[in-house]
């Protein structure tokens, strides 16, 4: 946890941020695949990182992230104290609220305590024990525990909602129109179409960290294949895509392509508490008998990076290098044969429609023996039966693998902040007491070994296989803006997206 206070005044520029020299513009359109829902903190859509990326323009946290990490932002510096018991936040003085009210310590305080009874689907609560303000810019926070990923996950995450809008609203979630979007952040609420997954923004002149680079911001819906096509046509001024050949396309000229770290799984999760799948023997003999490599390849074409089972990416500060299990069609069968498994069996897969990774799956399985039978539905109805075990095996694609560890814990108990990461199952208490343990750890070293030992008990178990990770590519036109910048870890609690809104302020 960080314990240090710096003051956000004697603080470097923002890193990948704007400079105020630069010019604002009209208005840029930014694209997005699903429609997200209204963009309050409690109705918009937690199908996709897609509806909370939107909601952080509107509404600031307490801290914030840049391109090198956790920076001070609504609170302007921190202090740990009791043991990591007691987080003390001085707050930024003459910060108001879209409808010109100031923000004050009690706004946060009653933030904290709203979300308690509403919460939050992007943070857990459960650690804070109370949120008080001693006086109009210093907020006391109190937690039940040391919690390691505070700072990150919670302060970091939780948006401030104002005390004179929401004190009176009893049902969040059907509480929608202006004032249900009144934040602090650099834009303010102006439309959204129902159903088309249209939003338009417009810039807050009165944002305490700068300009917004744009009078408006527009969202417009584009199925990812038809993004690039769009940006092409003029219709948005930038794309996002997961696979790799739109950089030889773009890379040059009027274009550019921002690559991400890869945050972004694609996994088999197993139904341990369902046979076969609670046999570990039969995990271990499908996860030999698929090569992880070939099927990244055939899917994103290049730079392909092989999922670990312990989860969490290479190429990330928190992973720790496991055993593999290599490609290997007659250790496969070996395995299938000493557990005496029947070939005239069908195991079902769950996955969404199309999916090439799914027909590749089920032929690599059945050249072992495992026959299989894709089952297709589609996200909604999909992450309903993941919630609900309502699954043998299931093909996952989903974000949130590369901010704090303590989400290999969440996922185990059932707290998962994506609807994507339904339907994990691990039955070890060895786990399940690192995870707890590795939460409230003040020493980043020892948290760091016991996240490790969490990585080797799930490459043991293997209640998942990480196939590959992902990378997002933000494909945009220079002439529109040319200020993207990748997040330390990914926006929030690892969101693997630019759209950081760094990016679109002018500091």
């Amino acid at each position: 946890m960080l314990s240090a206070a710096v003051a956000l005044g004697a603080c470097a520029p923002f890193a990948g941020s704007a400079p105020a020299s630069a010019t604002p513009g009209k208005r840029i359109t930014l694209s997005w695949w699903i429609d997200t829902g209204y963009p309050s903190p409690f109705s918009f859509s937690n199908v996709g990182p897609g509806g909370v990326v939107k909601e952080t323009m509107l509404f600031d946290t307490l801290v914030w992230k840049d391109g090198r990490g956790v920076i001070p932002w609504l609170a302007e510096s921190w202090n740990v104290q009791d043991g990591g018991r007691t987080i003390v936040f001085r707050l930024r003085a003459n910060v108001r609220w879209h409808d010109g009210r100031p923000f004050s310590a009690e706004d946060a305080a009653f933030s904290f305590s709203y979300f308690a009874k509403h919460p939050y689907g992007w943070a857990d609560l459960n650690s804070v024990a109370s949120a008080t303000a001693d006086d109009s810019r210093t907020l006391t926070v109190k937690l039940q525990w040391p919690f390691a990923p505070f700072i990150h996950d919670v302060a970091g995450v939780l948006p401030m909602i104002p005390t004179h809008v929401w004190s009176a609203v009893s049902d969040p979630l059907r509480f929608q129109g202006p004032d249900a979007v009144i934040g602090t952040g650099p834009y303010v609420f102006g439309s959204y179409t129902e159903g088309q997954g249209a939003y338009l923004f417009k810039a807050n002149d009165g944002f305490f960290a700068g300009r917004p680079a744009f009078r408006e911001l527009a969202y417009r819906l584009l199925p990812e294949a038809q993004q690039p096509l769009g940006l092409q046509n003029g219709v948005v001024d930038s794309a996002l895509s997961t696979a790799y050949e739109v950089q030889a396309h773009f890379n040059g000229g009027d274009y550019r392509v921002l690559k991400t770290a890869p945050l972004s799984i694609v996994r088999l999760l197993f139904n341990v508490n369902r046979p076969p799948f609670d046999n570990r023997d039969f995990r271990r003999a499908v996860a030999h008998a698929l090569d992880r490599a070939q099927i990244g390849q055939r899917v994103i074409h290049g730079d392909v990076v092989v999922g670990s089972p312990g989860v969490i990416p290479p190429e990330t500060p928190w992973y720790r290098a496991v055993s593999q299990y290599s490609y290997d069609p007659d250790r496969a069968k070996a395995l299938l044969s000493g557990i005496g498994y029947d070939p005239a069996t069908t195991i079902q897969l769950l996955a969404e429609p199309d999916a090439p990774d799914s027909q590749l799956v089920r032929s690599m399985l059945g050249a072992v023996g495992i026959k299989v039978q894709i089952v297709t539905a589609d996200p909604k109805t999909r992450t309903a039966r993941m919630k609900a075990l309502d699954f043998q095996m299931g093909l996952q694609k989903h974000i949130g693998v590369g901010g704090d560890p303590d989400f290999l814990r969440r996922w185990y108990a059932g707290k998962a902040f994506n609807a994507f990461e339904y339907g994990n199952v691990i039955h070890r208490a060895d786990f399940s007491a690192l995870a707890e343990r590795q939460a409230s750890e003040q020493d980043p070293v020892a948290r760091k070994t016991q996240v490790g030992q969490m990585q080797a008990i799930l490459a043991d178990e293997l209640p998942s296989l990480a196939l590959y990770h992902r990378r997002f590519y933000l494909i945009y036109r220079r002439a529109a803006w040319d200020r993207w910048f990748n997040t330390a870890g990914g926006i929030m609690s690892g969101i693997p997206l630019v759209d950081n809104k760094l990016a679109l302020v002018l500091h």
